[in-house]
């Protein structure tokens, strides 16, 4: 091209006619700055002046965003002059279904709060709780908080800020760099976990606790826009201390206390240190037998060992065989009643069928039926189900209910009548965690507690718009299983009349635990029959002679002339339940306490 020959003629042309916006375009749009540079060399022939006018095509084509400053240019003078704050997601759910966490920073001690969500829209009332909180701490007026274009940030929370007098300063939509505070200290928070758990190595599950325990050490550790001054310090105007400090996921031996345990059992059992108090005292560690949290101050760390050293320990406990006891056993004793004990197998065991004989005394004679197989059970399933089932009730602030014995009490006839119509009916029940509460019953109704099946499948009908009485039969179950969550076992009781009076009854909890309400019933008519057949050999002593005894039960079999006798005219039923009071006085009849005329 620089060999090209051109005409005079057309050189005269363009040195006649250029201008700086003809090299412009010549030039392929070039800045101002690269045609000054050239002019001053004298390599533009005819060019005149060095300003352009605006260029439209070099809008389109060149425009970029302007430079964000690498710090921000000064910080607030007091706390809650300006918080900060931010959502991020992560993909793995925390141990409670968490799969967020929001961030409040103080501009100017730069403390960090955080709060784990299950959805975004939770975002307004931790932010409810955190407001409260600092205000009521420091006695101050929190006066702006920025965010960026969220959708959790809008609507509701525009509103309560406005209600609150608070400045919302909102960022411009796709530009995260004017909310840097916090998208930094997420990313700070993010690095921290993954450190921890590495160092630890736990599943990414517990990145809720980390985070906790991350949060507390950002706190208490240097920072760099406060030109190496403590947040905590900044903030509360105390010096801080670290003696506390552990290494977190590190082995720890916690206390049992007395009352928990028995007297050769171990005084201190292994667990994980999760991290440190806030509002309660002593430390957080994870009980990875109960598969839960627990608080204590009595706790002994090994920071040296890590998680996998608790799981050796475990495995070598249920690894170790126990003494085996031969003893001889007397005829007598095959017939005593003994209680199901379940043990459970170690680490490796298989499941088996223990074949036995079940034995039948009928008329003085024993004859043996055909054996049973019975399938070798753990009692780590029962655990589990006993600690979701205790979890459940802890969260929904029903562990110290009063228990009851159905699980949907008769008394409540659940229809779409009791659905609420008015609108301040439904904001009422807005804020009842109905729906949270049915799914958790139908995780335990399908894994391990088919006896609250039916209860569950009545409340989940209104689960679009329940009422007041829904949720009372919804609490009703939850009531059924703080009574029942304890033991398993059914309670049997019987009553024995004669010539009208009651001569002999009992009402205690069943030895064994029972697969069915069934099973229980039979159970108890086994204990009545036992008990009948006493008072028969009594009364044939005392020269009284009947041809036949009647026992009546609530089943429908028949054992020994069991007939068939509606719950309304069952006596005996205030043995084994409270019943109203019409039920009550007649059972109290039946047993021949007759209160004497006046």
């Amino acid at each position: 091209m620089t060999n090209a020959k051109h005409s005079k003629g057309g050189i005269n042309v363009a040195e006649k006619d250029s201008s700086i916006e003809l090299w412009h375009k010549r030039l392929g749009h070039l800045s101002e700055k690269g045609l000054q540079i050239l002019s001053e060399k004298q390599l533009l022939p005819g060019a005149k002046g060095t300003l352009l006018k605006t260029c439209v095509h070099w809008l389109a084509g060149k425009t970029h965003r302007v430079a964000f400053h690498r710090f921000p240019p000064s910080r607030r003078s007091k706390v809650l002059d300006l918080i900060h704050t931010d959502v991020c997601f992560m993909r793995d759910k925390t141990l409670g279904g968490a799969s967020y966490y929001v961030t409040f920073i103080d501009d100017h001690s730069r403390k960090v709060w955080t709060y784990a969500l299950k959805m975004k829209d939770q975002v307004l009332d931790v932010f409810k709780q955190f407001h409260a909180e600092v205000e009521r701490e420091t006695d101050l007026k929190l006066k702006c908080v920025r965010a960026d274009n969220g959708g959790e940030y809008r609507g509701p929370f525009e509103s309560y800020c406005r209600l609150h007098g608070i400045k919302l300063q909102k960022s411009v939509p796709k530009t995260p760099q004017q909310n840097g505070v916090a998208e930094r200290m997420n990313r700070t928070i993010c690095e921290r976990i993954k450190c921890m758990l590495s160092h630890a190595k736990l599943p990414k599950s517990f990145w809720g606790e980390t985070m906790r325990t991350a949060v507390d050490l950002i706190n208490l550790l240097p920072s760099v826009p406060l030109e190496g001054d403590v947040p905590q310090r900044v903030w509360t105007g105390k010096e801080v201390s670290y003696e506390h400090l552990r290494v977190f996921g590190c082995k720890a031996y916690v206390h049992v206390p007395k009352d928990e345990r028995a007297k050769l059992d171990d005084k201190a059992k292994p667990c994980i240190f999760m991290g440190y108090g806030h509002e309660e005292f002593g430390y957080r560690l994870w009980d990875p037998i109960a598969r839960k949290i627990v608080r204590s101050r009595d706790v002994i760390f090994l920071e040296n060992e890590t998680s996998e050293d608790v799981e050796r320990v475990e495995k070598k406990k249920n690894t170790e065989a126990g003494p085996v006891n031969l003893e001889p056993i007397s005829p007598s004793q095959m017939h005593e009643n003994v209680e199901e004990v379940v043990h459970d197998e170690p680490q490796g065991a298989l499941d088996q069928e223990v074949q036995g004989e079940e034995q039948l005394e009928q008329e003085e004679q024993v004859e043996e039926e055909q054996p049973l197989s019975k399938p070798r059970k753990s009692t780590r399933d029962r655990k589990a189900s006993t600690w979701y089932i205790e979890r459940v009730l802890e969260r929904f602030n029903m562990r110290k209910a009063k228990a009851v014995s159905t699980p949907l009490g008769g008394h409540l006839k659940l229809s779409v009548k009791h659905c609420p119509t008015s609108d301040e009916e439904k904001e009422a029940m807005q804020n009842v965690p109905y729906a949270s509460v049915v799914g958790s019953l139908m995780y335990a109704m399908v894994c391990t507690r088919p006896d609250i099946a039916h209860a569950v499948g009545v409340v989940s009908r209104f689960l679009s718009n329940p009422g007041k009485e829904h949720w009372r039969a919804v609490k009703w179950i939850l009531r059924y299983l703080r009574g029942d969550v304890d033991s398993r076992k059914s309670t049997s009781g019987y009553m024995m009349t004669f010539a009208g009076a009651a001569v002999s009854w009992q009402s205690k909890l069943q030895k064994c635990v029972a697969l069915s309400t069934t099973e229980a019933e039979y159970i108890a008519v086994t204990e009545a029959c036992k008990e009948m057949l006493w008072l028969k050999k009594f009364l044939q002593e005392l020269g009284i002679k009947q041809e036949r005894y009647v026992l009546y039960c609530d089943s429908q079999k028949k054992l020994m002339e069991l007939n068939k006798v509606h719950t309304d005219d069952n006596g005996s039923d205030m043995m084994t339940k409270s019943p109203p009071s019409g039920k009550h006085i007649f059972c109290r009849d039946e047993a021949g306490l007759v209160l004497p005329p006046i």
